[in-house]
């Protein structure tokens, strides 16, 4: 994996590290409140718990994707970037030009 694949993935799991600390806290509060109450917020919070360790795996997999696109197709990668580069220029440039040339009519 990459460094950025790496450092994503480090903050995904401290998210999932905070969920369970959270619900593990909410739970230690609720031990006073009926079973049933308690019993549906567990369930919430391991369903979000779920959603979330889904949505790193989805993350992780399209930023190998795309790493291995770039790779896979350096050269075109590095095409398209020097054409962008390239009409920025001409952009640029035909602006400029036209802001040194005298109104039509002026010798």
């Amino acid at each position: 994996m990459s460094g950025k694949t790496d450092g994503l993935n480090e903050e995904l799991q401290k998210l999932i590290a905070d969920i369970e600390l959270l619900s593990r806290t909410a739970l230690g509060e609720l031990r006073g409140q009926t079973r049933d109450e308690t019993s549906d917020l567990h369930a919430s919070l391991a369903g979000l718990l779920s959603k979330a360790s889904e949505v790193k795996d989805a993350l992780v997999q399209k930023v190998q994707n795309a790493d291995r696109r770039v790779h896979d197709n350096a050269w075109t990668s590095v095409g398209i970037s020097a054409l962008v580069a390239f009409l920025a220029g001409v952009v640029v440039g035909h602006q400029q030009h036209q802001q040194r040339q005298p109104p039509a009519g002026t010798p």
